[in-house]
């Protein structure tokens, strides 16, 4: 695509000037089109931060656009982090696009098999309610006429609470009786894959990327076929500052006892009206007079065993309020009694796999319990790979680099359990070899990914730049935006430090830890309140801990209800709803945590201050930062200026960046800890955010400074 196409497509008196009511013509926007235009162009791989407001998402899809019409039947794949950008994007934003352009190619969605309801699954979870299923008024009425008339066949486009667990209706590939099924030519995810090899650009996100790379590395498929996604060569990942955390979850291998109770419990369960399990079912149709003796007195071996466990995590972990731990190997004997559980588990489980694949080798099912069979097979295979990784946990002489750690397991809210977790120590690797090396051009977009080191944090830590003929094309893209007029920010000096950070020594006494608790909270409570106050409402209270924020929020629920703001909080309701209704109020107050500090969108005077309470710094004893920490450090490198600062910096920038969403916003961010103006590295943090006025601050100068910034124009 050459230069004068996108500037006849961008600049001023061009396609979208003329066709977009509230275009706004922005230098960094064609000057991103054309970098992305270029990697297309050269097979490069371009590395873009696109500050707020210069449009991205516009800037990388014309290109994709056009390469898709102009060369025959390469793909492009867009990646994304959130949902909600997945969705813009293709609702809006690619729609939105093709029709001012006066452009067609064949787009599609892609998400992962479970997010789609089984036909045949839900159906049959229905006719088991029949009666109520006729109820219309009924959630199983409402469930089965939402089934009838859907589009997509997606769970999360589903109106109301499901009347079902989403386990029990959702699309399992190891459920799914393929061209058998009935209901095969309907079926809501194969229709969607068909959709998927015939478009031209496929939006997805960073999850499903990961399982397509991993599945064409487990099975040899080349990225010229098809795997989970269509054959693809071009590539664009946004909001690219995620992936090495979306990487680490999704290679991590865990073991939940709660996850394999779940199953072992979908295998107990009696059919209606029969009273038998799925291995007595299966029992039933044996030529050879097989025993189910063996299978089902494994099975209750198993759960019996796996409540072991929990029992015992639960009393060990409950001495240190279940926070996270990191294992390494000189911590053997002290898991001398977890081990011989472990292996309870693991002998059991293999058992169980290996009874049931003799039962089924001389069982003939008829075809109308297929269903049954396959089934009991999913539990199986399920139980065998979370003990697998329970059994690999164990095994301490065959441990690699990998991060070995325990984590609470919540539901609900309530700790059940501790999982057991082996995590990469790093990810660079595995997405250089299973991903970036086999595409011709790779585009990497956020607007947070430089801090003014070239990249070279965040390209560190995600493997880049690797080895190859290939170009790095870097470009860091300033906001449009007014900053310097238009946002406030305020960081009063003397802000108290934060409790929880303790001292070097850990010294200080479980009384004076209390103290200095109640004195802190007091003081964020009395300044968020008075601050809130001095916007009138319209404010994002951005905390790096739930406690804190449960803490904060009582000491001033009351004060916000006598004054009439409306307050919400992250937790009382489902995130979608939580932010609609802040976003419907413009006097109302949000307290939020780590989701919130990136990918939501308030635009205008729904939202005119930004409170930051702690610089989001790392909880330096998490496992997964431990164990880098401690790699760093044996480099003879600084953990804390090699990976938490900059870390901490980034997300930083992230949660500055919920105030301007467009170029009419105005507002205050008010950043209450101390260290950003009193440590050294302070300088640096403030030095990646975007130049506003930010004059010397005291904690009792801040309402002034909110009233006069916000309100002294308008009077």
């Amino acid at each position: 695509m050459k230069s004068t196409e996108i500037e006849d497509i961008f600049d001023k008196d061009g396609i979208l000037d003329k066709n977009l009511p509230s275009y706004e013509v922005r230098d960094g926007q064609i000057e991103m089109a054309k970098t992305v235009a270029k990697a297309y162009e050269e097979n490069d791989i371009a590395i873009i931060e696109a500050g707020t407001g210069i449009g991205k998402s516009y800037a990388y899809l014309v290109p994709a656009l056009y390469n898709a019409i102009n060369n025959g039947e390469e793909k492009t794949v867009i990646a994304t982090a959130t949902i909600n950008l997945q969705s813009q994007l293709f609702k809006k934003d690619i729609p939105q696009l093709f029709k001012i352009l006066k452009k067609e190619c064949s787009v599609a969605l892609s998400v992962g098999r479970g997010n789609y309801v089984c036909i045949r699954r839900a159906r049959e979870r229905l006719e088991s309610d029949a009666i109520l299923s006729t109820d219309p008024t009924s959630r199983y009425g409402e469930f089965a006429s939402w089934l009838a008339n859907t589009e997509t066949g997606l769970l999360n486009e589903y109106p109301s609470y499901l009347p079902y667990e989403y386990s029990e209706v959702n699309s399992d590939f190891e459920l799914c009786s393929n061209f058998k099924c009935p209901h095969r030519k309907e079926c809501f995810y194969y229709k969607n894959k068909e959709q998927c090899l015939e478009s031209r650009i496929i939006v997805t996100n960073h999850h499903l990327l990961f399982t397509d790379a991993r599945s064409r590395k487990d099975n040899e498929i080349d990225f010229t076929e098809e795997a989970v996604l269509p054959p693809y060569n071009r590539l664009i990942i946004d909001e690219a500052h995620n992936i090495e955390s979306t990487a680490t979850e999704f290679f991590s291998q865990t073991y939940s006892g709660h996850s394999v109770l779940r199953r072992i419990s979908k295998i107990m369960i009696a059919e209606k009206g029969k009273g038998r399990n799925l291995i007595e079912s299966m029992g039933a149709y044996s030529t050879q007079g097989v025993s189910i003796d063996s299978a089902v007195e494994s099975l209750y071996k198993l759960k019996l065993a796996v409540e072991k466990l929990i029992e015992y995590l639960l009393s060990t972990f409950n001495k240190t309020n279940y926070e996270p731990v990191f294992i390494q190997a000189q911590h053997q004997r002290r898991l001398t009694e977890f081990i011989a559980l472990s292996k309870d588990i693991v002998e059991s489980a293999d058992n169980l796999g290996r009874s049931v694949e003799q039962l089924l080798k001389y069982c003939e099912i008829p075809d109308t319990e297929q269903n049954k069979e396959r089934e009991l097979k999913a539990n199986i295979n399920r139980i065998l790979a979370e003990t697998s990784t329970l059994d690999t946990f164990c095994d301490f002489q065959s441990w690699t680099e990998d991060i070995h750690w325990f984590d609470a397991d919540r539901r609900r809210g309530k700790v059940v359990d501790m999982k057991v977790i082996i995590s990469p120590l790093e990810v660079a690797t595995s997405l250089v070899g299973d991903l970036y090396s086999n595409l011709d051009t790779i585009v990497f977009t956020s607007a947070t990914l430089n801090l003014d080191d070239d990249f070279k944090y965040w390209g560190s830590r995600i493997g880049l730049p690797y080895p190859t003929k290939k170009t790095f094309l870097k470009q860091s893209l300033l906001s449009p935006f007014d900053y310097e007029n238009r946002l406030l920010l305020l960081t009063p000096s003397d802000a108290p430090s934060s409790p929880y950070m303790g001292n070097a020594t850990g010294e200080r006494e479980h009384k004076e830890m209390e103290d200095a608790t109640y004195n802190y909270n007091y003081y964020m409570a009395e300044t968020i309140f008075k601050s809130v106050q001095s916007s009138d409402g319209g404010a994002l209270v951005l905390f790096t801990a739930r406690k804190t924020m449960m803490d904060v929020r009582d000491i001033v629920i009351d004060m916000f209800e006598e004054e009439g703001l409306p307050l919400l909080t992250q937790g009382e309701m489902n995130k979608d709803l939580l932010l609609n209704n802040f976003k419907n109020d413009q006097n109302s107050t949000l307290f939020a945590l780590n989701s919130f500090w990136e990918g939501i969108d308030a635009p205008g005077n729904t939202l005119r201050l930004v409170i930051i309470v702690k610089l989001p710094f790392h909880v330096p004893s998490q496992p997964i930062i431990k164990a880098r920490s401690l790699d760093i450090e044996k480099q003879n490198k600084s953990a804390f200026f090699s990976l938490s600062l900059p870390a901490a910096t980034m997300k930083l920038k992230q949660g500055f960046g919920r105030l301007m969403r467009s170029t009419a916003d105005y507002g205050v961010v008010l950043i209450l800890d101390s260290r950003i103006t009193t440590k050294n590295y302070g300088k640096y943090m403030l030095r990646s955010l975007p130049p506003c006025f930010h004059p010397e601050t005291l904690t009792d100068t801040v309402c002034d400074k909110i009233e006069n910034f916000l309100y002294s124009d308008k009077e």
